[in-house]
């Protein structure tokens, strides 16, 4: 059965002509793994405020489009820790996943792709440095657009997933891995699920990660169908 583990994550960005600079940096630190990484994710709320929220993740990078259902938790109050740390359950599921969230009386709220690269220390520490991708239309994942299509920034999120036995050792992992990266991004703790106001400036919108934010539940039987027969183009 899954379990709950905590997430601690940072996020940052930077502009376009710091990307390489960024990337050999992040090739001398988190040697385990290194790839292109494409990931759709959509945020679901209830009408019920007490209802937690959930959220669909598709990765799209590989060869056949994986599922994962992921709920989000309490926020844990650690002043003294930089990151923002947050309960979560992953759970791998068929492509099915957004029916099952319309007949619970879930709707979406919003939908991104990120887009770019990603990589892993030996210690479980995930990297990415990926633009933002919007979605014209609903679901429609081989119509996104770069959020801020006047700009190229480039969201930075460091994450690390601990259960209890390794949570203070992760901890510091992360506080080393961010005081190793400082000199060329600066992360801090970002409120996970949020979509900003339609007002903000891209970048601002690209820090909650909103692209859409269509009110109404997915139609029964329209879901599933597109990501198996998308190949997202490598980061641009």
């Amino acid at each position: 059965a899954a379990t709950a583990r905590a997430e601690f994550i940072m996020q940052g960005f930077i502009a376009g002509q710091k990307l390489q600079e960024l990337l050999s940096t992040l090739r001398g630190l988190c040697y385990a793994e290194e790839k292109q990484c494409s990931l759709w994710e959509l945020m679901y709320k209830h009408d019920i405020p007490t209802v937690p929220e959930l959220q669909a993740r598709v990765y799209l990078d590989e060869e056949k489009p994986v599922w994962v259902l992921r709920y989000l938790g309490r926020i844990m109050n650690r002043k003294d820790h930089p990151a923002t740390i947050k309960s979560v359950v992953d759970v791998r599921t068929s492509d099915n996943l957004l029916n099952f969230f319309s007949a619970l009386g879930y709707k979406l709220d919003f939908e991104l792709i990120r887009r770019g690269y990603l990589f892993r220390t030996s210690k479980g520490i995930t990297v990415t440095v990926c633009r933002i991708f919007k979605l014209q239309e609903r679901h429609a994942i081989d119509k996104a657009q770069p959020l801020d299509s006047e700009q190229e920034t480039w969201v930075v999120q460091l994450t690390a997933v601990a259960n209890k036995e390794i949570f203070e050792e992760t901890s510091t992992n992360v506080v080393n891995l961010l005081q190793q990266l400082s000199s060329v991004v600066e992360l801090t703790g970002t409120q996970v699920g949020q979509p900003p106001p339609s007002t903000v400036s891209p970048s601002s919108a690209a820090a909650s990660g909103a692209a859409t934010a269509p009110a109404v539940a997915p139609a029964s039987g329209t879901l599933g169908k597109r990501a198996p027969d998308t190949n997202p183009n490598a980061p641009r």
